[in-house]
């Protein structure tokens, strides 16, 4: 993995890290929750496009960063909202 991947992937695990913080704030509040099913959408869009890159022979590293944190997000909202 080259620096610039690393980055990439650095910085896109601090920006989720912040969703996931933002998300489970504005949970707590009744008029503002966000939307399980979307992210759950999300997900599953996150996974095509994963398979289709490796399918592509392409690099997927970032890809498969944004498609495991948005499945961890989307957990943590099931979870939460049980």
């Amino acid at each position: 993995m080259n620096v610039l991947t690393l980055l990439v992937v650095m910085f896109a695990t601090y920006e989720y890290i912040l969703l996931i913080k933002q998300a489970l704030v504005k949970n707590q509040k009744e008029e503002d929750k966000i939307s399980f099913s979307s992210f759950l959408l999300w997900s599953i869009i996150d996974f095509i496009m994963l398979v289709n890159t490796i399918r592509a022979k392409n690099d997927y590293t970032l890809i498969l960063t944004y498609t495991v944190l948005t499945v961890i997000l989307t957990v943590i909202l099931l979870l939460k909202n049980k």
